[in-house]
């Protein structure tokens, strides 16, 4: 990892915990959908959603589907078609 990429760790991560945590109260059992959750930003919210115990619905191409699964995403939604 470069410092570079290192630096913009906190970055996605602070974003996401603001936009979920901080402004939009997010609380265990609650839903939230994360637009474009294949992004950094969105995996992040993803993370974090899932952490705090909310049922996750991302906007997402379906080849990213699979993947944003893995990580505990709760509904995949292609925006394409969707």
């Amino acid at each position: 990892m470069t410092v570079e990429e290192g630096a913009a760790l906190p970055v996605t991560y602070l974003t996401a915990w603001h936009s979920i945590v901080v402004m939009g109260n997010l609380r265990k059992g609650e839903r939230l959908l994360i637009h474009s959750a294949g992004g950094g930003v969105g995996t992040a919210a993803l993370q974090i959603a899932k952490i705090i115990g909310a049922e996750t619905y991302g906007t997402a191409s379906a080849a990213k589907h699979d993947a944003l699964r893995k990580l505990g995403l709760d509904h995949a939604i292609d925006y394409t078609k969707e």
